[in-house]
Formats: C-alpha cells, structure tokens, sequence
C-alpha cells in the first residue's frame, strides 16, 4: 500500500501538521501520533515507517531544520531513495522565515528538487495527495486509465478543481449535483474527493 511520511518538527504539529494530517486517508499516512504504537522507541517506529513508506513529506521551518529527529530522518529517507525503497522526497517549507536558499538545507535536495512555501495546510494536503496519486499511477497505470473514464464529465470536474483552487474566493462548504438517476452523479461525486 502507497503511504506518505510526515516529518516535522513536533512545534509544527498543532499549528500545521495535525491540520495536514487530517485532510489525508488514515491508511495512507504515517504520523507519530497516529501511527506510533506506544510502548516503542521512537526510532524503531521511525525505521519501521520509513520502511514502509513511498512519500517521504517534510515539513521545513526552522523548528524542522534544527530536530535531530528530522535531520536523522531525512537522512535515512534520502538513502532510502537511493536504494530504489522510497519513491520519492517531498519537501514543504512552512515557516515564512524560510525559503529555498536557506545554508541547514541540504545542497542534494535544493540541486534536486523544487522546493517552494505552501503556507495554508489544507493546499498542502492537496499537493501530498496528488503525490500520491502519481505514485499509485505509476505503480498501477490502469488506475491513471480509470480515472479520466469520465466521457464529457472531464471538462466538468476541471472546473470544480478551479473553483476548489481559487483562493480569491471563500471555500466552498457545500456541492450540490442533481439530475437522472444512474448517470454517474454519485462517481462524480467521488472523483471529486480528492481535490
């Protein structure tokens, strides 16, 4: 199963984190306290997630770039890499103090990978999902296949994703469709959930 790893500094969680977290499927994550069971070391629940994980996501502020637990993380993630067992790093700066250019970034990661500042947690939960739906897609095209099946309906759900991104306007907090029964209002409607 495709997961993601959430690491971060624990003075990130309540204000970023946990608001990231909860916009992401229970069976897709592995966050400290959801998925750490208790009684362990944090290591040994830490090399377990990171065996297991496709996503590596960090969350850089400077809380993040000073943890020990962070740094130790990245590390394995990026040989992890290496040895073909995690997909992909994907880095997320959090803090307004921070950007790309920053000297505790490691030189591999801002040579390697595009890293921009996405401030609002529910953007960035949007952007892990998408992660993970690139991973799943790559590891299982007919899903990628599947999921543009929507004849006439792609134009449709491009315009709801629009509406979903445009952050000039308030969120919407209700979707409303209606016509015939049978005709895919209900996979719509479920195609929609991962905006």
């Amino acid at each position: 199963m495709i997961k993601c790893f959430l690491s971060h500094s624990s003075k990130d969680k309540e204000s970023y984190v946990k608001i990231v977290a909860r916009q992401l499927r229970p069976e897709t994550k592995i966050f400290d306290e959801e998925t750490f069971e208790a009684g362990m070391s944090p290591s040994e629940e830490i090399i377990y997630g990171l065996d297991i994980t496709s996503l590596f996501v960090i969350f850089i502020s400077d809380a993040a770039l000073e943890s020990k637990w962070v740094k130790e993380e990245l590390k394995i993630a990026k040989d992890k890499v290496a040895e073909g067992k995690i997909e992909r790093i994907y880095p997320i700066i959090i803090d307004r103090t921070i950007d790309h250019t920053d000297k505790r970034i490691p030189n591999w990661m801002k040579n390697g990978i595009n890293i921009q500042r996405i401030m609002p947690p529910k953007l960035a939960a949007k952007k892990i999902n998408s992660r993970l739906r690139e991973i799943s897609w790559k590891n299982h095209p007919t899903l990628k296949e599947r999921e543009g099946i929507f004849v006439g309906r792609n134009n449709k759900i491009s315009k709801v994703e629009k509406r979903f991104d445009d952050f000039s306007k308030l969120s919407p907090t209700v979707f409303i469709t209606s016509g015939l029964t049978s005709i895919g209002r209900k996979s719509f409607i479920l195609s929609l959930i991962h905006i």
